[in-house]
């Protein structure tokens, strides 16, 4: 919604719907949803693209078994990288955008690389060989991944994070991290 307010040449206007969005947006960013860095605890990234955009979600895992997101980043696609196949996407979003991004978080780090595309475990999994069919961009970006110290793992989730944010931070006590007034 005020996403579409920045693009270049196109039409501003601030109506009840911006303000009830930005009223939201403004209450997500005074609740305690994200978590401060501790070095002590275990780091995960959790990543998702969808045909318009990509993002990734940094976030500790506690001995509960719960989630909580240090930092939220994404960016829609370019015109061109929304004509790569769905598994380029999500590698996309891995590798040249989130490990990237999170780069001072990560480097000499261990830690779990979450995934909703089954493929990309079998493609970027540790001691894995990339197969010979796989695109160039595939191989250059496993190659990148080999920098870092992680673990890649599979979790089925709805295809939401593009759309509404994060699909870990969930614990069995808090079944969601946005505020139920939102």
């Amino acid at each position: 919604m005020l996403y579409g307010l920045t693009t270049k040449g196109g039409p501003w206007a601030w109506g009840s719907k911006e303000e009830a969005a930005f009223h939201r947006l403004e209450l997500l960013s005074t609740t305690d949803v994200l978590v401060h860095v501790d070095p002590s605890l275990p780091l995960g990234v959790a990543c998702d693209a969808s045909a318009v955009g990509i993002g990734a979600t940094l976030f500790h895992h506690y001995s509960d078994g719960s989630e909580q997101p240090i930092a939220n980043i994404s960016k829609s696609l370019m015109a061109s990288q929304r004509n790569y196949s769905h598994i380029q996407k999500e590698a996309l979003a891995i590798t040249i955008y989130a490990l990237k991004k999170l780069f001072q978080y990560l480097y000499e780090s261990e830690f779990v690389l979450v995934t909703d595309h089954q493929r990309l475990v079998a493609l970027f999994g540790l001691n894995k060989t990339l197969p010979a069919f796989a695109a160039n961009r595939l191989s250059q970006w496993a190659m990148f991944l080999r920098r870092f110290n992680y673990t890649i793992e599979y979790r089925k989730t709805p295809d939401q994070f593009s759309r509404y944010g994060t699909f870990v931070g969930l614990s069995p006590q808090n079944k969601s991290l946005i505020p139920p007034n939102v």
